[in-house]
């Protein structure tokens, strides 16, 4: 039916590093996107023990495992977290173990924090990032992006994303089809802030015309702040993928609601 990304984040013992030298808010219309794989030096007691970070991020929501190289539960998963502005935070778990990180963004995408048992223990330590980076998007209130078919291919239309004017928490999304299979009838899915587990909604349906040219619109309500959007275009009733957004597969394409 749709697209299903998977993703992992880092957390063991704790995390290592020195607190950033500078940082940068989000401002308004722009976004940090964590997602992406990380080396992380945790610290505790003065021994840093070396990760392996691979988060995914959906929204401002975060979500992912932990590779820690020192034995023991050494696999952490993490059911929630989130990146406000610079801020991030994140719960893992592992054998009985529940470990909080706080942590903020540099203005280059290095990352590092602090770490503190949740249970059972009353450890505490820092922790930073020695590769990988974050990534500082640029959103806006209008987007544009081309329907390609799967799982590859040239564009053969485009889904167009707006903040309506009148209702800025309205999203406006238009989808258009041009020569494609000639009177199909086509679902219409909407990933928002959900496609990387595979979660979307079918918004509508669609038939294209006897030259195979297809025009489908919708509205529909958002709440504020910044989304990840994409669309996938299946054969109607049978959940097969035909047409998808390329952020769908590939990269996030952000939008900005007030």
């Amino acid at each position: 039916m749709s697209a299903k990304r998977l993703g992992a984040l880092v957390m063991a013992l704790g995390l290592a590093g020195a607190l950033l030298p500078a940082t940068v808010l989000a401002s308004e219309g722009s976004y940090w996107n964590v997602t992406g794989t990380y080396s992380v030096n945790v610290k505790y007691l003065g021994v840093d023990y070396p990760e392996t970070l691979v988060l995914v991020q959906s929204g401002t929501s975060i979500t992912g495992t932990s590779l820690d190289y020192s034995g023991g539960c050494s696999f952490f998963t993490i059911s929630s977290g989130s990146v406000v502005g610079d801020a991030i935070s994140y719960t893992g778990s592992s054998c009985g173990l529940t470990i909080n990180f706080t942590g903020a963004i540099a203005v280059a995408g290095s990352i590092s924090g602090t770490w503190a048992d949740v249970a059972p223990g009353t450890r505490t330590g820092t922790w930073a990032t020695t590769s990988g980076f974050a990534t500082f998007v640029t959103t806006s209130s209008h987007a544009k992006t081309d329907l390609v078919p799967y799982p590859n291919g040239s564009a053969v239309g485009a889904v167009i994303f707006n903040s309506s004017a009148g209702d800025p928490n309205n999203l406006e999304m238009t989808l258009q089809l041009k020569k494609v299979t000639p009177n199909t009838t086509y679902d219409v899915w909407l990933f928002l802030d959900a496609y990387a587990s595979g979660q979307g909604v079918i918004v509508g349906t669609f038939t294209t015309n006897r030259v195979g040219n297809g025009t489908f619109h919708v509205n529909r309500a958002v709440t504020p702040g910044i989304h990840t959007v994409a669309v996938d275009v299946t054969l109607s009733g049978s959940g097969s993928d035909v047409f998808v957004t390329p952020g769908l597969y590939a990269q996030d394409l952000f939008l900005f609601f007030k």
